[in-house]
């Protein structure tokens, strides 16, 4: 039984860091016109939705150009959004496991006592998931029932009941500073500011490869571009078809916009970001590798860039696609005008579209060009920092900034040098799995295509993890580095978990050219105690050892873990794994090698690319091996 929660011990008031809050999805246009969020905002660094008090909602707002919506708005949100029933807590099996006497009292004390508490707030927000699995639900659609949240009028409101009543009336007497384990923050869109009117001198106006794309589509379009020659087959078309060795006829959509994306390239004397392809699924996938690459969720107004290559499903197969360039889009009716190959009334031409639409069930998503200057510049007045190549203009993105732009950060840190006892895999990106992904479902070629390691849970506590042995084989007969890590549990002896440990490594070989063994060591509550001195005493014995038969360990954990043990030693001794979301890079005192970038990537390495279909992105600037 897990640790009792007495009445009279109140847990620590919990509330979400600022700089690690940050809004998770997409916006929805209300009819009134207000765009609001159709998740709250979430805490990378904690893995729940953002805890807020008021002051903390209405100082985040300030600082990141939102505003809090008003209690109408989110009366409006509700009236559209997916319907979960609320989750309220303490639930009676709560009770009951705390041990609680069975009184009105006794339960508001103990409700009191931990409502505000982290813990609450994850299995809150753990039920809200579950909820939302049931529904069926593909994270493209607001959601309003996530927890009670502040409004623009200083009230917590929500809760709305199957009915269409609220548990939660408006309501301000909470004061500034409140949190409990429901109170969460959608926020609303502020209105851009008006430009200026002073006069930007001489500066030069930025030309874009997006621009330069959307130019090269223009001209055909204009040029009357069409099947002159027959079904899929045209004079014009086959120049598109030509450099990947088809012949007509062939569907040619994508094959048009890579064209365009060639000759624009060609014309501004930079090299091509991705190599294009005839099928627009497959260009997705390039720019999905190249960083550039955003998905339908995550579009924001930013993203809609002159240039963008826009890419849908083609029902009834879907497997299939279509590809487009955006020509402009219309925050204010979220619709987009673009201009698409093997288009028109009959598919037969370069075609302008005027209704396409953000919200079309069949958008993956746009990959963006706009990062690539194509203005000449003075060399002189090129940043230090930035990458200047010989006989070109100056790009402002080569290749790590690329995929520093896939991280969602400035750029990349470079690795350091002389570590005789590690290979160096600078900049890679690597996944890790467990059951929880199943083995059928994984896309091993994809995976193999993008990343540079998989590291595979071997064990939890005494126990083997199912998939184990199958993610391993697939691993090995690949050139990916192989890695496995343990999950350090309290609860059990460490010896016996760490003979388990050993002796599956040693069923698979595991040894030099392997990344080094891992302990995972994190919060496990409530099925572990939370015991520091303990799991500390745990991972550093099994640390030892295996260290005597590897050569090193590597330690996965978290900022807010290595405060709560007190920033240990053991963290500095080892190679660090470290874990957080949200950020530009890791708050971690001291080095890292890898970093846990993300725990909801998506893409095509696993699944379907729904919402229960998410892997753990990682970055390593150094994978260390085994001796």
């Amino acid at each position: 039984m897990g640790p009792s929660h007495t009445n009279e011990k109140l847990m620590s008031v919990f509330a979400s860091p600022l700089h690690a809050v940050y809004p998770r999805t997409g916006f929805v246009t209300l009819k009134s016109g207000a765009e609001v969020s159709e998740l709250p905002l979430y805490d990378g660094e904690n893995e729940v939705f953002a805890r807020l008090s008021l002051a903390e909602a209405r100082q985040w707002c300030a600082d990141n150009g939102y505003r809090l919506p008003t209690v109408a708005e989110l009366r409006e949100l509700h009236d559209v959004a997916l319907w979960i029933a609320p989750v309220t807590l303490p639930t009676t099996a709560m009770v009951v496991s705390a041990r609680v006497p069975l009184t009105t009292d006794a339960i508001n004390r103990f409700r009191s006592a931990n409502m505000s508490s982290l813990q609450w707030a994850r299995i809150h927000d753990n039920a809200v998931d579950a909820a939302l699995e049931e529904t069926g639900f593909d994270g493209n659609e607001p959601v309003a029932n996530v927890g009670k949240c502040w409004s623009d009028e200083g009230a917590l409101f929500g809760w709305r009941k199957a009915d269409g009543s609220f548990i939660q009336k408006p309501y301000s007497g909470h004061g500034d500073h409140h949190h409990d384990y429901a109170s969460t923050t959608y926020v609303a869109r502020v209105d851009a500011p008006k430009p200026d009117d002073t006069d930007p001198g001489e500066a030069p106006v930025c030309h874009t490869l997006g621009e330069a794309v959307l130019e090269a589509a223009q001209a055909d379009l204009d040029a009357g571009v069409h099947e002159d020659l027959g079904p899929n087959d045209g004079k014009r078309i086959r120049e598109y078809l030509k450099p990947f060795g088809l012949r007509p006829p062939q569907n040619w959509c994508s094959v048009a916009v890579a064209a365009w994306l060639r000759e624009a390239c060609e014309a501004e004397d930079i090299e091509p970001p991705i190599a294009g392809s005839p099928g627009a699924q497959a260009t997705m996938a390039q720019l999905r590798k190249a960083g550039l690459f955003v998905e339908k969720r995550d579009i924001t107004a930013d993203d809609m860039t002159a240039g963008a290559i826009v890419i849908w499903k083609r029902p009834p197969l879907t497997w299939t696609g279509h590809i487009g360039v955006l020509e402009s889009y219309d925050e204010d009716t979220r619709t987009m005008t673009t201009i698409e190959g093997n288009a028109g009334p009959l598919g037969d031409r370069v075609w302008r579209n005027n209704g396409r639409r953000l919200d079309d069930p069949l958008l993956f998503g746009v990959g963006r060009l706009d990062g690539f200057e194509t203005e000449a510049m003075d060399y002189d007045d090129v940043p230090d920092d930035e990458p200047v190549h010989e006989g070109s203009d100056p790009l402002w993105f080569d290749a790590d900034h690329l995929f520093a732009r896939w991280l969602g950060i400035d750029k990349l840190e470079e690795p350091e040098e002389g570590d005789d006892d590690a290979e160096w895999v600078a900049n890679s990106t690597g996944l890790d799995i467990s059951s929880w992904q199943r083995p059928d479902k994984l896309h091993w070629d994809a995976i193999v295509d993008t990343h540079a390691f998989v590291i595979c849970r071997a064990t939890y506590g005494r126990a083997i993890d199912k998939a184990y042995r199958s993610h391993t084989d697939a691993v090995s007969n690949s050139d990916l580095f192989l890695g496995a890590y343990h999950f350090v549990r309290t609860s059990q002896p460490w010896a016996e978990q760490l003979d388990v440990f050993c002796a599956q490594l040693d069923a698979i070989g595991y040894g030099p050219a392997d990344i080094l063994p891992v302990l995972d060591i994190e919060k496990n509550e409530p099925y572990d105690p939370w015991e520091p001195s303990k799991l500390l005493t745990y991972a550093s014995k099994m640390a030892d050892v295996l260290k005597e038969r590897f050569g090193g360990c590597l330690l996965y954990t978290s900022p807010s873990v290595d405060i709560e043990l007190g920033k240990p030693q053991l963290f500095r001794d080892n190679p660090i794994w470290v874990a957080h979301y949200g950020v530009t890079k890791p708050r971690w005192d001291g080095e890292w090698t890898i970093w846990q970038q993300s725990g909801s990537h998506r893409g095509p390495e696993y699944g379907t690319g729904s919402a229960t279909d998410l892997l753990d992105l990682n970055i390593a600037k150094v994978l260390p091996l085994c001796e």
